[in-house]
C-alpha cells in the first residue's frame, strides 16, 4: 500500500474520530483505531513517514507521532 493512500485514510479516520474531542484526545483514539485495526506493515509503514512538507491535519500529525514513539 502506498504511503499517499494511508495517508489518505488516515487523514478520513482522523476527521470521523475528532467531533467534540480536544487534539490530544483524537490522536489518541486515532492511534488506538490503528493499532487496532492495521495491519504491522501498515502501521510501520505510516509511522516511518516524514512528517515535513506532508499536508495533514493536526489530529493525523499528532497520531503519527504516537505511533512513532511505540514502534521505537
Amino acid at each position: 500500500m502506498t504511503n499517499q493512500r494511508l495517508l489518505k485514510m488516515l487523514n478520513q479516520i482522523s476527521i470521523n474520530l475528532s467531533s467534540h474531542r480536544s487534539v490530544e484526545d483524537a490522536a489518541e483514539l486515532v492511534k488506538s483505531h490503528i493499532i487496532k485495526f492495521w495491519s504491522r506493515p501498515m502501521r510501520t509503514e505510516i509511522a516511518s513517514v516524514s512528517l515535513k512538507g506532508i499536508e495533514m491535519n493536526e489530529v493525523s500529525r499528532r497520531a503519527i507521532e504516537k505511533l512513532k514513539s511505540l514502534e521505537k
